[in-house]
């Protein structure tokens, strides 16, 4: 489908080099559906978007997603009421995952740090990371620097950061843990000393 906008007043934003403008093409790997008034759509740039899919019905809702260098594959973000989704910078989507904001005016999806809900919804950073085949509904909040394990269901608020979640619903595994984006070389080094990198990741989250 691409791009498909019905309705008044709806901005669709795009913010490439700290500068902003219209979205006037498909963004690749990405449908949008916006039908309804007064809706707004704001998307840093670079993404990395697969098979994804955002869908907006009715009026006032917004959905943000920072730049970022991190994989969003296979997700569908839904929004209806006046709902919000905010994604901070470098959130990592694994596929097959449903972020659903809806049935209820103002409810929100929020996945990152230092939030600052008001005029254009606004956040500062991210980095969390969501696991294969989950569900976020809506009052999710997941702060920075966390993970949400596989086909896990998210339906309330994590304050803390650093956090390894999972279940169904979700709830906490692990505190105190962090991860890292790194090419396949960075984590299979023949050398006998680790690198910093996998040491980050493995002995953060999978340490006993």
């Amino acid at each position: 489908m691409g791009l498909s906008i019905t309705g008044e007043n709806n901005r669709l934003i795009i913010v490439e080099n700290g500068k902003e403008r219209e979205l006037t093409e498909e963004i690749p790997g990405l449908d949008i559906v916006v039908n309804g008034n007064d809706n707004l759509v704001r998307i840093g740039f670079p993404q990395d978007f697969q098979n994804s899919r955002l869908e907006m019905f009715g009026n006032g809702n917004c959905f943000e997603k920072q730049r970022s260098g991190a994989k969003t594959g296979g997700v569908f973000f839904h929004l209806n009421h006046g709902s919000r989704i905010i994604i901070g910078r470098n959130c990592l989507f694994n596929g097959n995952i449903s972020i659903l904001a809806k049935e209820k005016k103002g409810v929100s999806v929020i996945l990152g740090d230092n939030v600052i809900m008001g005029t254009g919804c606004i956040i500062r950073t991210g980095h969390v990371w969501i696991g294969a085949r989950c569900m976020l509904l809506k009052g999710t909040k997941i702060r920075a620097d966390s993970v949400v394990g596989a086909m896990s269901l998210v339906n309330r608020k994590f304050e803390e950061k650093n956090l390894l979640i999972a279940g169904i619903p979700a709830r906490v595994i692990r505190e105190g843990i962090d991860w890292d984006i790194c090419d396949y070389i960075s984590y299979t080094e023949v050398d006998e000393t680790p690198s910093p990198k996998r040491e980050t990741l493995f002995s953060s989250i999978f340490k006993k």
